[in-house]
């Protein structure tokens, strides 16, 4: 047999041996807890853990076309390798969830009990910041601020626009000459991070 025709018939085999394989449309997994999580599934076989995604805190990610685990469905949460915490869940009762799967409380417990500590956050955000005060006595303040990155003078119905990183409006609205704090968007990041 030439190799040419070994390799067009390896090639058959693998494509009969994936057209078996179905999928989810998509996957959708909630995390409530202090830390993110590297998720994982398996079947109940456990011939093998699929990656899906790493969720963030306090927060939700979708996993689309995920591959069909059967009647029983492992989803393994890991965290850094410090912990990891499986949950076993039948395909039914995803099904009745919508394919959403939390990860559990216990997640994170486990992980306080270890001595883990959360990863540290920031919030960054944008204020526009209206004053009764000579401006520029304002702006004096709130560039000496830790956690103010940033402060810059607009015209309109606000005298000031200010990236913050870490400071809360009700800070920001004790200054003297500060009449009225808008906040326009906050986010935490993981420290370190960009906006």
């Amino acid at each position: 047999m030439r190799p040419r025709t070994q390799v067009v018939i390896a090639a058959s085999l693998l494509l009969a041996s994936c057209s078996d394989v179905s999928f989810v449309d998509e996957v959708t997994i909630v995390n409530p807890t202090e830390y993110p999580a590297h998720v994982e599934v398996t079947d109940q076989n456990r011939d093998g853990w699929l990656g899906l995604t790493v969720v963030d805190a306090h927060s939700t990610s979708a996993v689309a076309e995920t591959i069909d685990q059967g009647e029983v469905w492992i989803f393994r949460f890991d965290y850094l390798g410090k912990y990891h915490e499986l949950v076993e869940i039948s395909k039914r009762e995803l099904e009745r969830n919508a394919w959403t799967i939390e990860v559990p409380a216990t997640f994170e417990q486990q992980l306080k009990a270890r001595g883990v500590r959360p990863p540290m956050t920031t919030k960054r955000g944008l204020l526009l910041v209206r004053t009764t005060q000579p401006v520029a006595e304002v702006v004096k303040v709130l560039a000496s601020m830790r956690g103010v990155d940033s402060v810059d003078q607009i015209q309109g119905p606000y005298d000031l626009v200010v990236h913050t990183s870490g400071v809360e409006e009700i800070d920001i609205g004790r200054i003297p000459g500060v009449a009225h704090v808008e906040m326009c968007w906050r986010t935490p990041h993981p420290e370190g991070g960009s906006a």
